[in-house]
C-alpha cells in the first residue's frame, strides 16, 4: 500500500463516502457495522449521555476522529468521552487530541486489532483514563 501524509489522508477521506484509519502513513478502510453494533453503540451512547448529564464531559458518535499528536495515526472510536473543551489537533480541525474515555465495541473482524495495535496508539493521548470494549 501507498503511503500518504496525513494531508493526502486528508484528501482521501474527503473524496469518498467511507471511512479510513491512517495508521504509520497507510489508510484501511473501516469496515461498516452491523445492526446489532450499530445498536449497541447508540445505547451505550445514550447511556452515557444520561449519566453524564449537564457536567464538563459529554459524550461523541464515532464521527469524531480521534488523532493523538506525534505518532502517524487517526481512527474514529466508536463512543468517545471528552471532558472540558474539545482540543482539535494542529492539522486536522475535526479530529480531536483530549479524549477521557473511549469506547470500541468489538466484532470478529476488528477484536484482534481493536485490542492491539490500536489501543496500543490510543494509550499515546495524553489526557485518555480509560478505554472499555464491549461486543
Amino acid at each position: 500500500m501507498a503511503e500518504l501524509s496525513y494531508a493526502d489522508y486528508l484528501a482521501l477521506e474527503r473524496s469518498t463516502d467511507l471511512r479510513h484509519e491512517w495508521v504509520d502513513g497507510v489508510a484501511y478502510a473501516m469496515a461498516g457495522g452491523s445492526p446489532a453494533h450499530s445498536l449497541l453503540c447508540s445505547r451505550i451512547l445514550v447511556e452515557l449521555a444520561r449519566i453524564l448529564g449537564e457536567g464538563p464531559c459529554n459524550a461523541y458518535t464515532s464521527d469524531l476522529k480521534i488523532r493523538p499528536r506525534k505518532i502517524r495515526f487517526a481512527s474514529y472510536a466508536d463512543v468517545a468521552v471528552v471532558c472540558g473543551e474539545v482540543e482539535a489537533h494542529e492539522d486536522d480541525p475535526n479530529a480531536i487530541l483530549n479524549p477521557t474515555v473511549l469506547v470500541e465495541v468489538l466484532s470478529d473482524s476488528t477484536e484482534s486489532w481493536d485490542r492491539t495495535g490500536k489501543f496500543k496508539r490510543y494509550r499515546k493521548l495524553e489526557t485518555l483514563r480509560d478505554v472499555r470494549t464491549r461486543g
